[in-house]
Order: structure tokens, then sequence, then C-alpha cells
């Protein structure tokens, strides 16, 4: 179906929602030929699954989501870099920067 949305417009096609995977955005670059991919559980998560969870951390959001371990089940989570990694190595070109750890909180 995003293909046929891809082939039938003259603008840019931003895919969002559901990424559970790595695999999962590739594909629908490749196959639905997206100009770009809106994610944010992928990230999220991977983050998470990282640093511990600390009550104190978060200010603001959906803290009792975050300390039930909701979703984890459906989310691979990856880093921005490791997600670069896998689709440049897939033919799916990416701009690559380098980037300092951010400690956790």
């Amino acid at each position: 179906m995003t293909r046929q949305v891809t082939e039938s417009v003259s603008i840019p096609v931003i895919a969002g929602g559901g990424a559970g995977s790595a695999s999962h955005v590739c594909d629908i670059i490749i196959k639905g030929r997206v100009d770009a991919v809106s994610m944010a559980s992928l990230l999220h998560y991977s983050f998470l699954k990282k640093y511990k969870y600390r009550e104190k951390s978060f200010s603001e959001g959906n803290t009792n989501f975050l300390r039930g371990n909701l979703g984890y089940s459906r989310v691979d989570g990856i880093d921005l870099p490791e997600l670069k990694d896998y689709l440049n190595n897939r033919g799916v070109q990416c701009l690559k920067h380098e980037m300092t750890p951010v400690a956790a909180v």
C-alpha cells in the first residue's frame, strides 16, 4: 500500500508508525520507496533496555508505561548509529555522524 502512495504522488512520503525492528525500517524504505521514516519507540526502547529506568530520571511522560516494561515484546529497540549501519549494509544510504555517548542519568 505504501508503494502505491509513493508512486501516485509527487511529494515526499514519510512512513511512520509501527516500526519494531531495523528490518521493518529497511523494508518500508526499499519496498515502499518512501523518502523518510519517522520512528520513536524503536529508539526509545533501545535506551530503556541499556539504561535501567530510574523513577527520578523522568519528570514527564508515561512513567507507568516505562516502569511496567510494557511493549518490549514487539519492539526490538536499536540505537540510531546501529540502525544507520544496518541500513547502509543493506544498500540504504544514511549519513553517519560521530556521536558521543550520553551518560545515563
